[in-house]
């Protein structure tokens, strides 16, 4: 991921939103919070660059996973959903949700 590149991008995009580097010293995920939950507490809107990411659990959340570049692969409840550029899935809430994109074209 060209963490740099994609970091120049949404700071030309979304000037003065809050970029997050998850990890901070390899960051395979890069966050955008557009619009945060501080502004209104009950939703915020966030753009994520994701290389990968580990399994985790939203308790109280809806995602929409969008494949940009490439392809996204991602697995809810252990089922294999394939996503392609402009295919959008909504992943409903209280899933077990792991993605990762296939490959990265950012």
């Amino acid at each position: 991921m060209n963490t740099q590149k994609i970091i120049k991008e949404l700071q030309q995009k979304y000037p003065g939103k809050k970029i997050i580097l998850n990890p901070q010293d390899n960051p395979t995920e890069i966050i955008c919070e557009i619009s945060p939950t501080s502004d209104h507490p009950e939703k915020s809107i966030a753009l994520a660059i994701v290389g990968s990411s580990k399994p985790h659990y939203h308790k109280n959340t809806t995602e929409i996973y969008e494949a940009q570049n490439g392809m996204l692969t991602v697995y809810v409840n252990g089922k294999k959903y394939m996503l392609k550029v402009e295919k959008k899935s909504l992943l409903k809430k209280t899933l077990f949700i792991m993605s990762k994109v296939m490959r990265c074209g950012f």
